[in-house]
């Protein structure tokens, strides 16, 4: 046992002798039906640990809790759940994956295959997930809380969450956290880390480990996660995906999980992947444009010459490239009878003769010299060699 773990058992032991105290001085206030089962006797001793069995701050703490719970979580005696999940699997990655060596649940999170970017709709996921969990709050039981860095960006540091999220957990779900691991963070998230720093609980800072590196996580994989096959495996394989919305190890991993839930949401997730892959073949397979100029026949459209039928595989038509062709920028705009072009081979020796200006391109692109780019001795600086403009090949 750690010195942390032994701590955390002085402290509720120490609470277990203001329990009947506490439960009779709850009992002066009334409370509805969904109120007093969740105030069980493992609740009344969380918030009693949380407040170092101080009983006045304990009830103070319980009722603001009791309130929120009446705004949140309010279910009509049914288990809350997330709306934005039921619409969309790959919104919000905060799943349970199995428990530990030491009897915590496993929770894995990660921002990069999280595709729903709301704070607050990101913390009302991770609150409904632990009410599910623990059966309304209201049973014994800590997390491990495993927080994979795999596809993080700078749009994930939001500091609202922080200041959002660390609140919640510590006012409404105390003494939950038995273990946050941090995998291979980057160094960005340690300044987020520290503007945090105010936020979190200092004994939840202990809590704080960091797994940095392949060894360093094989390591604590077969120090907590070997009694469990499948669940070691799963994270062994997520290692490997990446970091992107419904990107998690195949199917026959993802059945060995335990949580039922979880088995059903990574199923979605292979679903909808498997759909994206099948429309992307399905758009690869559709015809391309080709950059061969054809003149229409005026009889035969009745815009005089321009074709209105759009064109398969064109976005937008010609004037897609040409806004951008580095030609097209700096020269005088054909007419529009001149410029209808459609699908046909892919020989561009023709668009010189539909763009006659683009024979120009080369002069147009030599830079100008300016103040800027003169030297000490009065000459001009080497510029860099630019490439051919990518439309008409000149």
């Amino acid at each position: 046992m750690t010195a942390l773990e032994q701590f955390d058992a002085q402290r509720r032991h120490a609470a277990q002798k203001h329990l009947e105290s506490f439960r009779r001085r709850l009992g002066y206030f009334p409370l509805t039906e969904a109120n007093r089962r969740f105030c069980s006797d493992d609740t009344l001793l969380r918030y009693l640990c949380a407040c170092d069995s101080d009983e006045e701050a304990a009830l103070a703490k319980l009722q603001a809790t009791l309130r929120w719970r009446g705004e949140v979580i309010a279910g009509g005696g049914r288990l809350p759940r997330c709306p934005a999940c039921e619409a969309d699997p790959t919104a919000h990655c905060f799943m349970h994956v199995g428990a530990d060596a030491k009897g915590r649940k496993v929770i894995y999170s990660c921002a990069g295959r999280a595709a729903n970017k709301i704070v607050h709709d990101n913390c009302f996921h991770m609150a409904f997930e632990l009410e599910r969990l623990f059966d309304g709050n209201r049973e014994p039981g800590k997390i491990t809380w495993v927080i994979d860095f795999n596809g993080f960006s700078i749009r994930d540091m939001n500091p609202n969450m922080g200041r959002t999220a660390f609140p919640m957990f510590q006012g409404h779900y105390p003494e939950r956290m038995g273990q946050i691991v941090a995998l291979d963070p980057p160094i960005m998230f340690h300044g987020f880390l520290k503007a945090m720093h105010l936020l979190i609980d200092p004994v939840t800072r202990e809590k704080l480990v960091f797994l940095r590196g392949t060894l360093a996580r094989r390591r604590y994989a077969e120090e907590m996660w070997s009694h469990d096959p499948a669940l070691m495996s799963w994270m062994e394989a997520v290692e490997r995906c990446p970091g992107r919305p419904a990107s998690f190890p195949s199917l026959a991993l993802s059945r060995g999980l335990q949580d039922q839930a979880t088995r059903a949401t990574l199923e979605r997730c292979a679903m909808l992947a498997v759909t994206k892959s099948v429309d992307v073949a399905h758009c690869q397979s559709a015809p391309q444009l080709s950059l061969t100029a054809s003149k229409t026949d005026p009889s035969s459209t009745p815009s005089g010459g321009m074709s209105t039928t759009p064109q398969p595989g064109v976005h937008g038509g010609w004037s897609w490239f040409r806004k951008r062709c580095w030609c097209s920028r700096r020269k005088i705009a054909t007419s529009q009878a001149d410029t209808t072009f459609r699908p046909a081979s892919t020989d561009t020796s023709l668009l010189a003769a539909e763009i006659p200006q683009c024979a120009s391109a080369r002069e147009l692109r030599k830079p100008q010299p300016t103040p800027h780019t003169q030297n000490r001795e009065g000459g001009r600086r080497k510029h860099r060699s630019t490439s051919c403009c990518w439309v008409c090949g000149l």
